[in-house]
């Protein structure tokens, strides 16, 4: 996730206070238009918050293999949503509580992470 933004680059400084101190998981979200433009996060918190939200905020407009990269023409329509999850627990399938929990489903080597605002999202 460390490929450049379009100015060239990823900016030097990064927040690095309180909760930016923190190693936590996150999922940027890009919308253009009110439509889904890019979506990455991290699920293993590897580097501090605020780095880990400029690496997927880049990621997410530039690489997300489901969306062309973002153009600078679409920054005036940008909404970013930034979603910090919280450490994950197990729990039982009939304790799943749709619109509250968010999942994250292992099988194999395959995964996938839904947001808890999923089911609402799409339906």
């Amino acid at each position: 996730m460390s490929k450049p933004s379009p100015t060239g680059k990823l900016p030097d400084v990064f927040p690095r206070e309180g909760i930016f101190a923190e190693r936590r998981s996150v999922f940027v979200t890009l919308h253009v238009r009110n439509r889904l433009q890019g979506c990455i996060g991290v699920i293993e918190a590897n580097e501090p918050l605020g780095e880990a939200i400029i690496h997927c905020a880049a990621s997410a407009a530039l690489e997300d293999p489901r969306f062309a990269p973002m153009r600078t023409d679409q920054l005036a329509e940008l909404n970013i949503e930034i979603s910090l999850l919280s450490p994950m627990e197990q729990i039982a399938p009939e304790s799943i509580e749709i619109g509250h929990h968010g999942l994250f489903v292992r099988y194999t080597r395959s995964a996938g992470c839904f947001s808890p605002r999923l089911p609402s999202s799409i339906g």
